[in-house]
């Protein structure tokens, strides 16, 4: 491991604390609170809002199985960790347009069997 010394040190360091400056400036400047004046709300008159309480219903988690319509050259995404983020990408899987399915075994979805790495061309030559 090199050392740096003299002006390459204070150089070095310098830059460590402006970016550390810079970086909670910054933060400081995104993250400020919103505060709101008389001025900036209206209200109208002879309007109110809901007479009830709304009522906020508990979430439901995401279930693979909600995923399993496809057809039998969807793309299947296997899923090995239910409490990932997997839902992201169904949606943007759906969001494209690419058929696919959900999955938590992955022999469940192989219907036929098929050998993908031999083109349909060469399976007659293909060793066996």
């Amino acid at each position: 491991m090199t050392r740096l010394q003299g002006p390459a040190t204070f150089l070095a360091v310098s830059i460590c604390l402006l970016s550390l400056v810079g970086g909670i400036a910054f933060y400081k400047q995104q993250y400020r609170p919103v505060v709101l004046k008389p001025d900036d709300i209206y209200l109208f008159d002879g309007i109110n809002g809901p007479q009830g309480t709304s009522v906020v219903p508990s979430p439901v988690p995401a279930s693979p199985s909600a995923y399993r319509s496809g057809a039998s050259n969807s793309l299947a995404v296997l899923l090995t960790e239910p409490s990932s983020n997997w839902l992201g990408v169904a949606h943007g899987l759906k969001t494209i347009g690419v058929p696919f399915v959900v999955t938590r075994d992955y022999q469940e979805d192989i219907d036929p069997p098929c050998d993908p790495c031999v083109p349909h061309a060469d399976r007659e030559n293909a060793p066996t």
